[in-house]
């Protein structure tokens, strides 16, 4: 009987867990389409809600960009050049919890009918999922 009443409990626990991480799952998927979404617009005004200060980007050439403010004056650069009117457009993105404050989230993308892959680390901080 011991036995059942465990099984029991450990399915219920299971069902939860799975429910709070799929949560967090579509939070770190908002966030990082949050972020396309100001790129697509070239509108920056909303990083300090859902980027850390000290947000750390490597480019495609290898440089590194340390602090929001380096950051988003590289990526502003960087898609100015953009053809106009390209859009970034998620095609597939995978979200691997890392710990319940930390995840890696791989995305492919298309702008330009070009396709590229991103990774992101993203924390939960306060309660609040930041690249």
């Amino acid at each position: 009987m011991k036995a059942v009443v465990f099984m029991i409990l450990a399915c219920i626990l299971s069902v939860n867990a799975s429910a709070q991480s799929d949560v967090e799952l579509q939070s770190i998927r908002k966030l990082i389409g949050s972020f396309i979404n100001d790129l697509n617009r070239g509108d920056f005004s909303n990083l300090s809600s859902y980027c850390i200060k000290e947000w750390i980007h490597i480019n495609s050439n290898g440089g590194i960009s340390n602090g929001r403010d380096e950051v988003v004056g590289e990526i502003f650069q960087a898609y100015k050049t953009n053809p106009k009117g390209a859009k970034i457009a998620i095609e597939n993105m995978t979200v691997r919890m890392l710990s319940p404050d930390a995840a890696i989230a791989t995305v492919k993308h298309a702008i330009d009918n070009q396709q590229q892959v991103k990774s992101f680390v993203v924390v939960k901080q306060a309660g609040k999922w930041l690249l």
